[in-house]
């Protein structure tokens, strides 16, 4: 059996996926896009892109014989190949990531849904996206019959190896904070006027802050280069990812606080709820625009010993790395086209 992988973009030469699927034994084709500069941002491109995934789409079935697999990395090419696949063909294939936006109904999302809904006629075609909260919605809005259709799939996203926590300050506590989606930092504002002997640094778009948000104790940096945010995350003794939403969870400043050894505080929302272990919840999660929820979470976790905070370090480490990696998202595809779900 051989294994098409779609990519809508220039793929990686440290890529894990092809390695590990080439280490359990199967033969591996890649089709990518290399048109993966900066005109991809221009307006207009996605007509262009559309294009780029239908012969990336039509490639792939070309070259794949019954009994083979298309893996789409991103859902496009992947709905495209169920549309146009014959049907004698019979090829399995997987569309990575469904991620749809129904709160417009315009002509362009109705377009979508006609699309999708026709895809999944097709009874080859079986998708992912990130959490069981949107099965419902999928199945719904696109006529899908059959159980076993969608399955889970988490975004995978680097977690360095073997980190350790960073030891905290003795002398003067410092709590880094950045994002620019639904960040609340009214509420972090809110937070260091209570807690005047603590440093906050923070990394925002100006377009987001307020002159009113100022406070002695916050050193407020914008639009700074990427280097700098590291330095800035690295001289932290805590991370606080502030979110007055629940559209968007703060996925990457978290993960870039635990690969530099640092333990985050982060918004409790349906999303963030999903990447904090349940045995930390009440330590880790913090309630929504509750400034005296988060100085209460912030002092219990600044009063424990280098023991417990090592605990809660590496237990955190751990389960991200177990459960939202690059390595477990490649072998959660792997047990998707192996399981009993898809083969059948």
């Amino acid at each position: 059996m051989k294994i098409t992988l779609i990519y809508n973009w220039s793929v990686r030469d440290d890529e894990l996926l092809p390695v590990y699927l080439k280490n359990k034994g199967y033969e591996i084709d890649i089709i990518q896009n290399t048109d993966d500069g900066p005109r991809r941002y221009k307006k207009g491109y996605k007509i262009i892109n559309f294009l780029q995934c239908y012969r990336m789409a039509k490639k792939a079935l070309d070259n794949s014989k019954d009994g083979d697999v298309i893996i789409s990395m991103c859902s496009t090419p992947g709905i495209f190949a169920s549309i146009f696949q014959k049907k004698k063909q019979s090829v399995k294939i997987l569309a990575v990531n469904l991620l749809c936006d129904f709160s417009k109904d315009n002509f362009q999302s109705r377009l979508r849904n006609l699309f999708y809904t026709k895809a999944f006629k097709n009874k080859n075609l079986y998708s992912t996206c990130n959490t069981k909260r949107d099965f419902d919605t999928y199945y719904s809005k696109f006529d899908i019959q059959g159980k076993n259709r969608i399955f889970k799939l988490p975004d995978g996203i680097k977690v360095l190896k073997d980190i350790k926590r960073q030891k905290k300050n003795t002398d003067k506590i410092t709590i880094f904070s950045a994002g620019a989606s639904a960040r609340d930092w009214k509420t972090l504002s809110d937070l260091a006027k209570k807690m005047e002997s603590v440093q906050f640094n923070i990394v925002a778009r100006a377009s987001d802050w307020s002159s009113e948000y100022n406070s002695p104790n916050i050193n407020v940096f914008f639009n700074i280069p990427h280097e700098q945010y590291v330095e800035k995350l690295k001289n932290s003794d805590y991370v606080l990812i502030p979110l007055n939403s629940d559209v968007t969870a703060g996925v990457l400043v978290l993960f870039d606080a635990v690969n530099y050894g640092k333990i985050p505080l982060i918004t409790k929302t349906p999303t963030t709820v999903e990447y904090i272990s349940k045995d930390f919840e009440g330590i880790l999660l913090t309630e929504m625009k509750n400034p005296r929820d988060i100085q209460n979470k912030l002092l219990n976790i600044m009063k424990m010993d280098d023991e417990e905070e090592n605990k809660i370090f590496q237990a955190l480490y751990s389960y991200l790395y177990d459960n939202f990696s690059e390595e477990s998202y490649s072998n959660n595809i792997i047990k998707i086209i192996e399981s009993e779900e898809f083969v059948s």
